[in-house]
C-alpha cells in the first residue's frame, strides 16, 4: 500500500500542475508571430523599423531585430516576435511599420521598393489566437507588388492566419 501511495505521489508531480510555481494558477500563454510572402516574382527583401503590439486597450512597443527578411521564397517564415496573451484578453493588435526602402529582383533587375506608407495594422480574436497558439501575417506579393519603370511599390494585400 505504502508502494502504490508513492507512486501517486511522483504521478501526480510528473503531470504537473495547472498552477505555476507560486501557486497561482497561469494567466497568459506564449504567442508566436511569423510572418511569410507568397506568390513573390523572385526575391524581395524588407526589414521592419518598428512593430506595436495591442492588447485590448493597451499598447506596447516591441523590440525587433535589425533584419532582412527575404519574401521571396514561400520556404522561408520569419519569426517576428513572440508575446505572451491574457487568458482573460478579448482583442490584439500589431502595427508594423517598414524600413521605406527594400529591393525586389523582377525580370533579372533589382528595383527599390518604396515602402514609406503607413503601417500595416491588424486587429484579431484573441480566442482564435489562443486556441491556435500562433498568428501567421502572410503577405500576397503577387498581388502586392506594383512596378513602375525602375520603382516598385508595396501595397499589401494581408492574410492572418492562426
Amino acid at each position: 500500500m505504502r508502494i502504490v501511495g508513492i507512486a501517486l505521489v511522483f504521478l501526480l508531480a510528473a503531470c504537473g500542475d495547472p498552477q505555476g510555481p507560486t501557486g497561482e494558477p497561469d494567466t497568459s500563454q506564449t504567442v508566436d508571430v511569423v510572418m511569410l510572402g507568397i506568390g513573390a516574382p523572385d526575391s524581395v527583401l524588407i526589414r521592419l523599423d518598428a512593430a506595436n503590439l495591442r492588447i485590448d486597450d493597451e499598447t506596447m512597443p516591441i523590440a525587433i531585430d535589425d533584419v532582412e527578411y527575404q519574401l521571396g521564397t514561400e520556404e522561408d517564415v520569419w519569426s517576428l516576435f513572440a508575446f505572451d496573451l491574457p487568458n482573460d484578453a478579448e482583442v490584439v493588435g500589431i502595427d508594423l511599420e517598414f524600413n521605406p526602402e527594400g529591393f525586389a529582383n523582377h525580370n533579372g533587375n533589382t528595383r527599390a521598393i518604396d515602402l514609406s506608407g503607413p503601417p500595416l495594422s491588424m486587429t484579431m480574436d484573441a480566442a482564435l489566437i489562443r486556441a491556435n497558439n500562433g498568428i501567421v501575417l502572410g503577405i500576397d506579393l503577387e498581388r502586392s507588388l506594383v512596378f513602375e519603370d525602375d520603382q516598385a511599390y508595396l501595397l499589401p494585400k494581408v492574410f492572418v492566419r492562426y
